[in-house]
């Protein structure tokens, strides 16, 4: 008889206690990309109502996060890229990460399913945003992603993004 070991996983929209722990997920980007804990803290303010977090076993192993491109415009004073400042009807997702010792295991697929749930239930027509690796670009195609423009050195950054949309129904 075989015995299997299974994770239990844990969703919640809040984030930790101690925002500032969220910090780790941003040493998984290039310098170019991290946010600053000031820049998060505000980041996550204005995402407050479309945030999703993964637990594993108790521990913190994903974050994602995002808002309306108006949102970001009034809140963030930024206007991101491939998008109109004005749309209140999709969600931008602005960052998507797994941690390195949870990588590899399916976690961002059922993160990404998780928070699409979420911003769908905010009534939000679709899901918009820039995917910056081949894992992420391979996780939205399972979600029906409709792939735009490319963007070599984002942000500075070795990556190419590739812009996206997600229909949600």
């Amino acid at each position: 008889m075989n015995t299997y070991s299974v994770p239990t996983l844990t969703f919640s929209t809040r984030g930790p206690v101690d925002w500032k722990s969220t910090t780790v997920f941003e040493e998984e980007y290039e310098p170019t990309l991290r946010l600053g804990t000031y820049d998060k803290r505000v980041v996550l303010d204005t995402c407050e109502e479309n945030t999703a977090y993964l637990y594993v076993n108790g521990k913190m192993a994903g974050e994602t996060y995002g808002a309306s491109p108006k949102q970001i415009w009034l809140g963030l004073d930024e206007h991101i890229i491939d998008t109109d400042k004005d749309d209140q009807l999709s969600c931008y997702c602005y960052s998507t990460t797994i941690l390195p010792d949870y990588q590899g295991q399916g976690y961002g697929k059922l993160l990404k399913a998780f928070w699409l749930g979420v911003v769908s239930t905010n009534r939000f027509q679709r899901a918009i945003g820039h995917a910056t690796s081949d894992a992420m670009r391979n996780t939205l195609k399972h979600f029906g992603a409709k792939f735009g423009r490319e963007h070599d050195n984002w942000e500075g950054s070795s990556r190419t993004a590739t812009f996206y949309s997600i229909e949600l129904s």
